[in-house]
């Protein structure tokens, strides 16, 4: 099976090309660009313990160098130096409190803040902050005029926005995605029907293919700036195959942010590999093509034909409803066959693992890891298109295990100490990187 994957952009006013190659041969590469300088979030004795980190999986840092933390109904706030500063929220449907702990927070470059106040599958009513955390207004995304416009444009069983940006209160950011539900779950809606939905995993063809958007509000329009239909998705909205990457993105300075859809925006020119990231300003609808080179990384084995052991979950089904059970497991065989077909065939990791940005600067995480040194990331001016360094980094962001931001030459790094409480940890950037 083939799965197709269509681009669409909306017309831009402009778009130019930015062409970049490896460095030259010899060229320094930056090792250990990154110095320690703090680490906090469970030391009871410098903490109240209202401040202490009990299971954040997200953080994002202010303008000013503040740190804000989402964990147990609150946005706990440190400064700089990691010393309690402020607590958002608290456990409630009111405004500006959250009925389920939060676990993300957006900040735009203008200070704004925002923050999921329903559930984690709801997506539906957002706290509101102003740069100096004032509460502002919760607002319902359900009834917007952005979700209205998504949903005429692309209308799925469940669309919904998963991270925006305020700018203003007229001047907003959304990223989200639609996808359909199974048509037919497994059973026809039945007995087995319901034993499948009670596992967590369900099953069918996709009528109509999921999509990726990002839309630009401001006080005279509301327009969509990036969106992409993919049929690699199951019925829940997620990625057959992963490894493939997916959407990157990050907010740059002056309005601006940067993207690539890693397991398309490549190419093979002149014996050369390239992977492109697109830089557009929703401001005034400028977009620039930048190409740079890479190293292409093969899937090893243990990746193709990894397989999860779903036994005992399988048996616990199997107990009360062999019927279900049966076809759950035929459907994510079929399912793991589709993911190894397509790694095989693909063959190589794609040239972008994962982006973050910090001003005008670009750091491309790719699949690149060379022992003892750290796994190679690309700096990249978004100014000019010019890859400014190549540095080893020891991490590497993981999605709500081990979150990074980088911000005003520091990066910032949610992770577990070892006796796997969870800390915020601080490194400086050695200035080099950026020049």
């Amino acid at each position: 099976m083939r799965y197709f994957v269509n681009f669409l952009v909306t017309v831009f006013l402009s778009m130019n090309i930015v062409h970049d190659t490896l460095f030259a041969q010899g060229e320094e590469i930056i090792k250990n660009p990154l110095t320690l300088e703090l680490s906090f979030g469970a030391d009871d004795e410098k903490l109240p313990a209202e401040y202490l980190l009990v299971n954040p999986s997200f953080l994002a840092v202010n303008n000013n160098g503040d740190i804000i933390v989402p964990d147990e109904y609150f946005l706990k706030i440190y400064d700089g130096d990691g010393r309690p500063k402020s607590m958002l929220g608290g456990q409630g449907e009111g405004p500006g409190e959250f009925s389920r702990s939060p676990r993300s927070v957006f900040i735009s470059e203008t200070g704004y803040i925002t923050s999921i106040a329903s559930g984690a599958n709801v997506y539906q009513r957002y706290n509101i902050y102003d740069p100096v955390y004032e509460f502002i207004e919760q607002v319902n995304i359900q009834y917007s005029d952005a979700h209205v416009k998504f949903k005429e444009e692309y209308p799925r069983d469940l669309n919904r926005f998963y991270e925006i940006y305020y700018y203003s209160q007229e001047d907003i950011l959304y990223k989200g995605s639609g996808s359909d539900r199974s048509a037919s779950a497994i059973g026809g809606g039945g007995g087995g029907g319901r034993a499948a939905t009670n596992t967590g995993i369900s099953a069918g063809t996709q009528s109509r293919p999921s999509v990726s958007a990002m839309l630009y509000q401001n006080s005279q329009s509301i327009q969509f700036v990036l969106t992409e239909e993919n049929y690699n998705k199951d019925d829940s909205g997620n990625s057959i195959h992963p490894e493939e990457s997916g959407i990157r993105f990050g907010l740059l300075d002056d309005r601006r942010f940067a993207y690539t859809n890693a397991a398309k925006d490549k190419s093979f020119e002149n014996n050369t590999h390239y992977y492109s990231l697109f830089v557009y300003n929703f401001a005034d609808g400028q977009k620039t093509e930048i190409k740079l080179s890479y190293s292409q990384i093969a899937f090893p084995d243990s990746v193709i034909y990894f397989s999860i052991d779903r036994s005992k979950s399988l048996d616990q089904i199997r107990k009360s409803n062999p019927a279900a059970a049966e076809q759950l497991e035929k459907f994510q065989n079929t399912r793991d066959e589709i993911r190894t077909n397509r790694l095989e065939e693909v063959e190589y990791y794609s040239g972008v693992r994962d982006l973050l940005t910090d001003g005008d600067y670009i750091f491309v995480f790719t699949y690149e890891w060379i022992e003892n040194e750290g796994h190679v990331v690309h700096v990249i001016d978004s100014r000019t298109g010019i890859r400014v360094n190549t540095i080893y980094f020891p991490f590497i962001p993981v999605d709500n295990t081990e979150p990074m931001v980088i911000k005003n030459g520091y990066a910032y790094r949610l992770t577990n100490n070892i006796d796997g409480f969870r800390i915020v940890q601080k490194y400086k950037i050695d200035p080099a990187v950026y020049r």
